[in-house]
């Protein structure tokens, strides 16, 4: 799909990943002003037939002019894919956002969630400039989605220093933003309920994410289905991506033969939520359960309050010590800081119910019976389509900055 010379024109860099595809139905449903789109993948995907706004695409390999002209590219690939091409894309001239989780902020890129700027006006400590390069890989990347694949920061893998004129485009030279780190679902989910809380005196705040297995791609989403049905029909199930049986059940953890661990998983989760908040406000605790279920990631996070949670009417929370606060003043909150929120007569919350839905969702508050300083909440996202939607939101920030 090719337009004027002065369209924008982007790039889905591992366009046949589940995240390239529901990036690129998001865009065609959400009227995003694009030209022209680029499908990159690995060389195994290359001449796989997709299609883009109705018309057919020939998913091609990474090549010197695969990003020339490019305004954005959005990596939504493996992280090892990312590692090895953004810093490419960033020397073409392109805007990087990442969706994989493979470019460390810490490298100068902006971790950005746009719904949330209002809430935390100041970018985080550490985060304001974003012009810096990204390092070439100098070794196999880190399966963990925490971690920085490539060199340290500060060097290339060339051996010469970043800033050299040769190195930074004339965009980043100019002071625009050129790598964005958009962050995963629970990620987003977690920096948008300490925000919400923000007003309250919020004595701690712990969130249990349900993780489906389309957080491991469609490999993830191939073995569950196999297990559901060799189980069914009393033969061997494929262990080959979890290492264990993960259809019917809940787990803590995964085998000790998978590539990526739960664990490795969570603390990634956070890393990205402790770099975003970035002293601001207080990180969550954060654990994940894995959920034998397809795609959607439900949530249920406690929040107690150093003062009594009694009724109260609706309205700004008081301050001082004896501020109490309200289902009500919590509903309110979650409003502003992104949710949609439930009604009581509502039909109940799933991660099929949000299916398709860019939006975050929670059920409404709900008073724990034995601490009447503390209240549960129950909510779910589209793990696909939340982080698709805010990848999109950053790059139209980024048009009208």
């Amino acid at each position: 799909m090719v337009l004027g010379a002065d369209s924008l024109r982007i790039a889905i860099a591992g366009a046949t990943s589940l995240r390239g595809k529901d990036l690129r139905q998001w865009i065609d449903e959400s009227g995003f002003p694009v030209g022209e789109v680029r499908l990159l993948d690995e060389e195994l995907a290359a001449g796989t037939l997709a299609e883009v706004a109705g018309e057919p695409v020939i998913v091609q390999p990474v090549e010197e002019a695969s990003f020339e002209r490019t305004r954005f590219v959005f990596f939504t690939g493996s992280p090892a894919f990312a590692a090895a091409h953004a810093r490419s894309a960033q020397r073409a001239g392109a805007t990087v956002i990442d969706m994989t989780g493979s470019i460390s902020a810490a490298l100068g890129a902006r971790l950005w969630i746009p719904h949330l700027d209002a809430e935390l006006a100041a970018p985080p400590s550490g985060h304001a400039d974003s012009r810096a390069s990204i390092a070439a890989p100098s070794g196999p990347p880190s399966d963990k989605k925490s971690g920085a694949a490539g060199t340290p920061a500060g060097s290339r893998g060339d051996g010469a220093p970043f800033g050299a004129p040769s190195d930074i485009p004339s965009r980043a030279m100019a002071g625009a933003i050129t790598v964005c780190i958009a962050p995963s679902a629970a990620a987003i989910v977690a920096c948008s309920l300490s925000a919400a809380l923000k007003p309250f005196p919020l004595a701690r705040l712990a969130i249990t994410f349900f993780a489906p297995v389309s957080d491991r791609g469609q490999p993830g989403v191939d073995e569950l289905e196999n297990q559901t049905v060799k189980l069914l029909s009393l033969q061997p199930m494929p262990q080959a991506v979890f290492d264990t049986q993960v259809a019917f059940t809940l787990l803590d953890r995964w085998g000790s033969g998978s590539a990526v661990s739960l664990s490795s998983i969570r603390a990634a989760i956070a890393s990205e939520v402790r770099e975003y908040l970035a002293g601001r406000l207080p990180s969550p605790a954060i654990t994940l359960v894995h959920a034998p279920v397809f795609f959607g990631c439900a949530f249920s996070a406690y929040a107690e309050f150093a003062s009594p949670a009694r009724a109260a009417t609706a309205g700004a929370p008081a301050t001082g010590k004896a501020t109490e606060v309200s289902a009500p003043q919590l509903a309110a909150r979650l409003s502003a800081a992104g949710f949609t929120v439930a009604g009581e007569d509502d039909p109940p919350l799933s991660n099929v119910s949000v299916a398709g839905e860019s939006q975050l969702f929670v059920a409404p508050p709900a008073r724990d019976p034995n601490a009447d300083n503390a209240y549960w909440l129950w909510g779910a996202v589209d793990n696909l389509r939340l982080t698709s939607a805010n990848a999109l939101r950053i790059a139209e920030r980024l048009l009208v900055s």
